[in-house]
């Protein structure tokens, strides 16, 4: 593959595949997040922490409403990009225990949002599929269904494989 992948090459793509109708939303959540550190805040607390089902005191159910993927792409993108699920992808725990600290790790990772520019790390086929655990099991806890997760991930780990996109020439 010759395309680098970027940050925010690979959100297109995924929320492309994912969500077509939310690519014109994209740009918008994503500069909210780089620029704004309580939206970047709100964002990230909304995909980790998302709502309870059931109907609130307004009579409104949160989980009745599909979960926009758009923000879950730029958060679990930004968690690969500045290397926090690499770090825990290498531990194998599925406790809660594990869960509740990558949840926090992540949420921790946006101190410093990723360039959208930044390509994403390069990882053997092992480490990736590793990685797209983590991002499967992120975008479930954002409310995302099994099918959406399930192919988030498994993008998400040919990116990390085939990027930046060069092919290894013995060197």
């Amino acid at each position: 593959m010759s395309e680098a992948f970027t940050v925010e090459a690979a959100a297109r793509a995924l929320v492309g595949r994912l969500a077509p109708a939310e690519l014109e939303s994209l740009p918008i959540i994503s500069a909210g997040f780089r620029h704004d550190a309580a939206t970047r805040r709100r964002i990230t607390r909304d995909v980790l922490y998302p709502p309870r089902s059931g109907p609130r005191p307004t009579g409104f159910d949160p989980s009745a409403v599909a979960a926009a993927v758009a923000p879950v792409v730029v958060v679990i993108l930004n968690a690969v990009s500045t290397e926090v699920l690499t770090d825990w992808a290498g531990r194998g725990t599925r406790s809660l225990l594990g869960r509740m600290r990558r949840r926090r790790a992540v949420a921790r990772s946006i101190a410093h949002p990723a360039d959208p520019r930044a390509v994403l790390p390069r990882l053997d086929e092992e480490q990736a599929a590793r990685v797209a655990l983590r991002c499967h099991e992120l975008a479930l806890l954002s409310g995302l269904t099994e099918h959406q997760a399930e192919i988030m991930a498994r993008l998400i780990a040919e990116m990390l494989v085939a990027a930046p996109g060069e092919q290894s020439d013995g060197d």
